[in-house]
């Protein structure tokens, strides 16, 4: 039997779950495969997600932030070349895959790095910092589970692969340790500072002006 790649894009409110074959379909679903005792489920409440057979939006995907392929050098190469503003080219899945906008604030955060400087203008000691908060946030994402808590059809145990949510049994989510993302006005942890929020390319930015000024930087440099 040959074997068949399926693409699935969760947009902002896919979920992709299994459910026993007798269970009632949810609402909104989108897709469903008969896989005979259970069946897999795509529920798409916006219908912005995607499940499809066309691979090219794969084959453009950049390295995966936690692989060994995603290199210091290979990062500052792309960098380099680039005039967006950094957070905009985080978002940018032909760069790194998977660095949403979230995760892009909190990288940027933490790295000490404002989100409005030109991604070509960062110093050496910038990158390597700023590729470092990246995996460290992700790896805190992934251990902690999904910023957002999901109930999967009303069930409250998981519900087998493709699981997106709070792991059974968690104290936090995901979201009671973000940094700066939804933060806006509330006072930086670091240095008490309200944090702020302005829109790059369509997408909430928040950030600590005083934890991520540039001349802060220049400074410690």
């Amino acid at each position: 039997m040959d074997t068949v790649l399926l693409v699935g894009h969760l947009g902002m409110t896919g979920r992709m779950y299994l459910l026993p074959a007798e269970a009632p379909l949810p609402k909104h679903t989108a897709i469903v495969l008969d896989l005979g005792a259970e069946k897999f489920v795509f529920e798409d409440t916006r219908y912005f997600g995607r499940f499809t057979l066309e691979t090219r939006a794969i084959e453009r995907l950049g390295p995966e932030p936690l692989a060994p392929e995603f290199t210091t050098s290979l990062f500052a190469k792309a960098l380099k070349t680039s005039r967006q503003a950094i957070k905009i080219k985080l978002l940018d899945q032909s760069l790194v895959a998977g660095v949403g906008n979230i995760y892009a604030s909190e990288a940027l955060f933490r790295a000490g790095i404002s989100p409005r400087l030109s991604a070509r203008k960062l110093k050496n000691e910038q990158v390597l910092q700023l590729w470092q908060a990246i995996r460290q946030v992700l790896t805190e994402a992934i251990e902690c589970g999904s910023t957002v808590s999901l109930n999967h059809a009303g069930a409250e145990e998981r519900d087998g692969f493709f699981y997106f949510g709070r792991a059974s049994g968690a104290d936090n989510s995901y979201q009671e340790r973000l940094q700066v993302y939804g933060r806006w006005r509330e006072p930086c942890f670091v240095c008490g500072t309200p944090i702020r929020r302005y829109v790059q390319a369509a997408r909430s930015t928040f950030y600590c002006p005083r934890c991520q000024s540039s001349r802060r930087f220049a400074r410690r440099s």
